[in-house]
């Protein structure tokens, strides 16, 4: 539990019942230990709102197995006359008692009864004032993010990511409106947008393979917009045969792409943006002929349909994910349009001519992400379908 925190749980529609109250410690001279605990339980009392919590005083020894039971219950009912019990109850404990008793009744004015399982945290009396201002007005949040909250942000959301508990997060995020949650959606599509954009200007001369491997599989929505219908990442590095006996000859796209309705596969095959795609020798007074990379990575990815195709029954009895191979579509990630203008029309008449291949060029793909920003920031509120992520 954290500190300075109570947990509660339902135990009708009209009680909850919360964590025992410790209040006080007793070790005898046998070594036996005792404690004297209150067990709240938070109620809704129809005929005086402000009475909402009763409880027990308990007394407890503590077990061999460092566990605590409760110890000899009492029943008052029992006693003869002249008989009388006395519970002393230290100023200390007392004061305990009453301090966890009224948080106990703010828990129950502000959030009622709660059911299931719950916990409440419980601030500085200087943090709780604040957050109860910018609940109540939104020109104090504004004026709190304008100097200098927002840099708490990036730290909040990483600990949402990474609570060890995320059904409370969850429950908090029930609590807002859908409307609201609509648009933060739109606006961390944006943050991601920006972010990957960001990359791009910063790596453009980044020869690294496998820095594009990783980058756009951590963002395979940006290839997925390449497709006409809605389409996932099914698999990194994917084998789509090839083997001979010899185990060797094996054919591995960069990534596998599903249709999410018709479960027909897509391949996806990468080069760097730094790879050159038009030569630089003119025939006939305008023709470019392309690179030799540019041959090598059109026949890989068309040798690596061939080979999907040739053997798909296997490689989909090997696979736990289901797929179909009716005509893969095959696409091509290479290049820039650093080109001239004769370079740019050889170009696109090569990659035209080709069927069953998409060739499109890095600053092709995230000018494709700059438009989708475009979108997202035009829009007061995107419906959370509209964003490919």
């Amino acid at each position: 539990m954290a500190e300075n925190s109570i947990k509660t749980t339902s135990t009708s529609l009209k009680s909850s019942v919360a964590g025992d109250i410790l209040l006080e410690e007793i070790l005898l001279h046998t070594n036996e230990k005792f404690r004297l605990i209150f067990r709240p339980e938070i109620i809704n009392n129809q005929q005086d709102q402000d009475a909402c919590v009763r409880g027990s005083f308990l007394y407890q020894r503590k077990k061999d197995n460092d566990r605590w039971e409760d110890y000899k219950t009492f029943d008052a009912t029992r006693l003869k006359a002249g008989e009388w019990i006395k519970l002393e109850i230290k100023s200390g404990a007392l004061k305990k008692l009453m301090d966890e008793l009224h948080k106990h009744k703010a828990i129950y004015q502000k959030y009622g009864l709660q059911l299931g399982a719950r916990e409440y945290v419980f601030t500085s009396e200087d943090m709780g004032s604040l957050i109860q201002q910018l609940e109540q007005n939104k020109e104090s949040l504004q004026e709190f993010l304008k100097k200098g909250g927002e840099r708490i942000l990036p730290g909040f959301i990483k600990w949402m990511s990474e609570s060890e508990d995320p059904k409370v997060v969850m429950e908090k995020m029930n609590m807002v409106k859908a409307d609201d949650l609509a648009k933060l959606q739109s606006m961390i599509g944006i943050a991601r947008v920006k972010k990957l954009l960001n990359t791009w200007e910063a790596n453009k001369t980044n020869s690294n393979e496998e820095f594009w491997q990783k980058t756009l599989k951590e963002n395979s929505w940006v290839i997925s917009q390449l497709f006409a219908t809605p389409m996932v990442i099914i698999e990194e590095k994917a084998f789509v045969g090839g083997k001979g006996i010899e185990n060797n000859g094996g054919r591995i796209a960069d990534y596998a792409y599903k249709n999410k309705l018709t479960k027909n596969i897509a391949i996806v095959e990468i080069k760097t943006p730094i790879t050159p795609i038009v030569g630089s020798q003119i025939y006939s007074g305008k023709i470019h002929p392309m690179t030799r990379e540019l041959s090598i990575g059109v026949v890989e990815v068309l040798g690596q349909k061939d080979s999907l195709l040739k053997h798909f029954a296997t490689i989909r009895m090997d696979s736990q994910e289901k797929f179909l191979a009716f005509n893969p579509k095959c696409i091509l990630i290479v290049g820039s349009l650093t080109l001239s203008p004769t370079q740019q029309q050889s170009f696109d008449l090569y990659r035209e001519s080709i069927d069953g291949l998409q060739i499109i060029t890095y600053d092709e793909l995230f000018e494709k992400a700059k438009l989708l920003l475009e979108l997202l920031e035009g829009d007061a509120i995107i419906a959370p379908d509209d964003i490919p992520f």
